[in-house]
């Protein structure tokens, strides 16, 4: 390289000029002195040039001084002074060239270290890696090879070209080519396919037509690669944190330089760094997704959790969530309010606290139920106390939530069934009882002779049906109004029920007649005692609207299982019965029999 510049031959041509100067003047080291300046810098200059000019001309005069007076010692004193400035210009040669080689290694340091500083320059100036290894690959083919190709390795294994760079301004047109239709070999057999599978780096000092088959099999691929005029190709891996990222192979189109180790040194060293800033990108991309994955994940939980809020909020039922312990951890507000409290004050409370203790207990028994043998409880009605001491029915239904296999919560709903209930109830009243009266109709009490009769005939027992019709009603009607003949009827109604007994039945089948249940009697005189007692309660005088009126009644009565099997024939009989003490002259009772039967006209009441 030096012989290229032009200061060794200004320097060369004044040291000849200064030995011939010192010849003139006959200086006795003139000979010596235009020898080693002639060695030096033939070492230097290569053997070319005013070195080897200067080292021609010295010689003549170096063996023309150099020989004694006496012509007898001029063989040995020429072989003498020959050896010695031999040997002295072997030495400053093997000096030159050490220096000179070292001359060369610190201007390649150099060279290296400033293309590395350019690569981790344009290498940590971007976060965006595609970008920062194209101008890598720009870089290389400035300061280390003719063409540079990038390679990353895909998630999916797929290995793809990143970026081709060329020195020529030529090549464009190929590169582009190349990289459109350019495959890394993924089974790792050749070039960077095999690099990035084996981890290590590959080395071709002389690149031959056969190396190119094998990294370029594609016809086309092999054309453009033999425009690029390869002369010798390296590559290395990318390697970051024991994980292979990709490759980068270089390549020199010209003989006059080689790839060797020094440069296996550099290109891995460049790799590594490419490496690093890949990883690095990589990695910040991964946080980035992750970031907005996690924003993503937190918009959706807030707007899920506005949504649950609302349909809590919502909801005209109490909705709750209990830990393992009985605590409220979730409630809104129609649960709380269901207990009078505010869902702050019960959130954390145990929902024992809202039960009398006589009602907590087993409660709590079915909480732990639910926990140990995961069960589910659908309306399961309970009395819950309120803030304020009142009393009201909730209707409550509860699931285990699990997690991983296992029970984290209970969850559940409750609905105060308190004024429900009580129109149920109402409602249950009025189709089974008299809005008049506040007994039983003829629905219940069809219903109740039935159980009775089933009950008598399982146990082989009697019962006993009274049929009562009042005595002058009608007159009473006409006499003092409808309204009047409704509170008689209100007033007849309770002294039957308190003449009764407790567990008889009392109907009104309409009108003025009534029906007395006697589900167990032990015989005929039995029935003939209570109808009695009956007959004498309603004979006593009631006022109505200011006036005494006084009514009798008239009672058939009929037995189980004499007078019939089944509900109706003994409601037939026991009518017919009445009848007949209708015409014995009222306030009276007579037991169904035969003769009771009645004739046609006889249900003609005589007021």
């Amino acid at each position: 390289m030096l012989h290229t510049c032009g200061w060794p031959y200004a320097c060369a041509v004044l040291l000849t000029a200064a030995a011939a100067l010192a010849v003139w003047l006959w200086l006795p080291s003139a000979p010596l002195l235009l020898f080693l300046s002639g060695t030096l810098l033939s070492a230097l200059l290569g053997g070319r040039g005013p070195g080897a000019l200067a080292l021609a001309l010295s010689l003549p005069l170096l063996m023309q001084t150099s020989l004694p007076r006496d012509p007898a010692d001029w063989n040995t004193a020429l072989l003498l002074r020959l050896g010695t400035y031999v040997l002295l210009s072997v030495f400053c040669i093997v000096l030159m060239h050490r220096l000179r080689w070292t001359l060369q290694e610190k201007q390649a340091q150099r060279s290296a270290e400033s293309f590395l500083a350019e690569a981790g320059a344009v290498l940590v100036a971007s976060l965006d890696f595609e970008t920062a290894l194209r101008q890598l690959a720009r870089l290389a083919v400035t300061h280390f090879s003719d063409w540079c190709l990038v390679t990353v390795v895909e998630p999916d294994r797929s290995q793809p070209v990143l970026a081709i760079a060329g020195k020529e301004p030529g090549h464009e047109a190929w590169t582009q080519r190349l990289e459109q239709t350019f495959r890394i070999d993924a089974q790792g057999r050749y070039g960077s396919g095999k690099a990035i599978a084996t981890g290590k780096p590959i080395l071709i000092e002389h690149f031959t037509d056969e190396h190119l088959a094998i990294l370029a099999p594609d016809p086309e691929q092999f054309a453009l690669f033999k425009r690029m005029q390869n002369h010798s190709y390296l590559t290395v891996p990318m390697l970051a944190r024991g994980r292979i990222l990709g490759s980068i192979a270089f390549g020199l189109s010209t003989a006059q330089r080689r790839f060797g180790q020094r440069d296996v040194i550099l290109a891995e060293e460049l790799a590594r760094r490419a490496a690093l800033a890949v990883d690095n990108a990589l990695l910040y991309r991964q946080a980035r997704e992750a970031e907005n994955a996690l924003r993503d994940s937190e918009r959706a939980l807030r707007r899920a959790y506005a949504f649950r809020e609302q349909v809590m909020e919502s909801a005209r039922h109490s909705i709750f969530a209990l830990d393992l312990e009985g605590r409220f951890v979730l409630l809104n507000r129609a649960g709380a309010a269901i207990a009078g409290y505010a869902v702050e004050e019960l959130l954390g409370r145990p929902f024992a606290a809202l039960f009398s203790p006589a009602t907590a207990a087993p409660l709590s028994a079915l909480f732990e139920q639910i926990i140990q043998q995961a069960v589910t409880v659908t309306d399961h009605e309970v009395m819950l106390t309120r803030k304020d001491g009142t009393q009201r029915l909730i209707s409550v239904s509860a699931s285990p939530l699990y997690e991983d296999g296992r029970v984290i919560h209970i969850v559940g709903t409750a609905e105060d069934v308190t004024d429900r209930k009580e129109t149920e109830r109402r409602l249950a009243h009025l189709a089974h009882c008299d809005t008049l009266t506040g007994l039983p109709n003829r629905a219940l009490l069809q219903d109740r002779l039935e159980h009775a009769l089933a009950h008598a005939k399982r146990h082989g027992r009697q019962a006993a049906v009274l049929f009562l019709d009042l005595d002058g009603f009608k007159q009473v009607n006409d006499v003092l109004g409808h309204a009047a003949g409704d509170e008689l009827l209100r007033q007849i109604a309770e002294r039957l029920r308190e003449a009764a007994r407790e567990d008889d039945t009392v109907a009104r089948l309409g009108g003025d007649e009534f029906v007395i249940l006697l589900e167990e009697v032990m015989h005929e005189a039995e029935a003939a005692e209570i109808a009695q007692r009956l007959l004498a309660a309603l004979a006593e005088p009631i006022t109505l609207m200011g006036r005494e009126v006084q009514v009798t009644s008239s009672i058939g009565i009929t037995l189980y299982p004499r007078d019939g099997e089944n509900a109706p024939a003994l409601l037939k009989h026991a009518d017919s019965a009445m009848y007949r003490a209708k015409r014995q002259g009222r306030n009276k009772f007579q037991f169904f029999t035969t003769a009771a039967v009645p004739l046609p006209g006889d249900y003609a009441e005589t007021v």
